[in-house]
């Protein structure tokens, strides 16, 4: 089991998504940018930046962790991750 440190989770878009980034910490937005760039995994666009939540489960934040400090294409972001665009989420009431 991994210790629950800070996770942020940063999806870039320009039409369309165009990646996902997890970054170690609970960062703000221009903070998880800069970040994001200085890994060289800012494909640019507009962002978008949650700080996970504390009780996320496990097995969410396994997935999270195991995949941080990298570029996700959005097939691997919704694979991996079951990242979805907001519409989706809104459609569904979530």
């Amino acid at each position: 089991m991994t210790d629950r440190v800070p996770l942020t989770y940063c999806s870039f878009v320009k039409e369309t998504c165009v990646g996902v980034v997890i970054l170690d910490g609970a960062l703000e937005p221009a903070a998880a940018c800069k970040q994001a760039w200085r890994l060289g995994l800012n494909p640019g666009g507009e962002v978008m930046v949650v700080i996970l939540p504390p009780d996320i489960e496990q097995r969410d934040f396994d997935r999270c962790f195991e995949n941080r400090n990298r570029l996700l294409s959005p097939s691997d972001a919704r694979e991996l991750l079951d990242a979805r665009p907001i519409r989706e989420w809104e459609a569904e009431g979530v």
